[in-house]
């Protein structure tokens, strides 16, 4: 929320719950067979009285608009009093018009950083906790690379700079991925590529 719309937020938010609502519906979306039209396409030329699906979709779309609306409003209204802080939407909605977007497009693009981010990002993050819970051996390791490159202190935060000289950090956003992979159950087919060299830095 900080990098789309330049402000903090509360899980409590009335717009944030229903975003997290829309997002599990549309991930049930997902699960082969939920709607028989996807594997049979040729229905949609059903009349729209017959098209059992749409009430469903339809009923979903306005309410994942409706959440990212109301997002928009908030930022509108600091726009409009001066208050609006640097952000994508600050950059984007000045230009959206020229390249062609329309305002529902719009609306998507914003909301769906959010969304997409604050769920995968922080799914992962937890796993990762859930890994240092379950593996501590592997966490004073990564401690002390951190340390020595950021200080003892936490005198700054690792950034793109010190990507060759954490190597170790690296390793266990990997097997993090690896050992449970943020992915919905739906059903549809997916591998993770296996590479012995993240196995070695764990291990020694």
């Amino acid at each position: 929320m900080s990098v789309v719309f330049g402000k903090r937020t509360r899980g409590d938010d009335k717009y944030v719950k229903m975003m997290f609502e829309t997002a599990e519906e549309f991930l049930t979306n997902f699960v082969p067979g939920t709607y028989l039209c996807d594997s049979f396409p040729i229905l949609a030329k059903l009349p729209t009285f017959l098209q059992w699906w749409k009430p469903a979709g339809i009923a979903q779309y306005n309410k994942t608009i409706g959440a990212y609306r109301g997002f928009y409003r908030d930022f509108a209204k600091s726009m409009e009093n001066g208050t609006a802080n640097e952000c994508f939407a600050t950059k984007f909605f000045s230009v959206a018009d020229q390249y062609g977007f329309d305002k529902d497009q719009q609306m998507f693009i914003a909301g769906s950083l959010i969304e997409a981010g604050s769920d995968t990002t922080r799914n992962q993050n937890n796993l990762v906790i859930a890994a240092a819970a379950v593996y501590p051996e592997w966490v004073a390791k990564a401690r002390k690379e951190l340390d020595a490159v950021c200080g003892y202190n936490a005198e700054r935060l690792p950034n793109f700079g010190d990507w060759e000289t954490l190597p170790y950090i690296h390793a266990i956003m990997k097997e993090g991925l690896r050992w449970r992979s943020n992915g919905a159950d739906t059903g549809v087919p997916r591998v993770l590529t296996y590479l012995p060299v993240f196995e070695e830095m764990l291990t020694h």
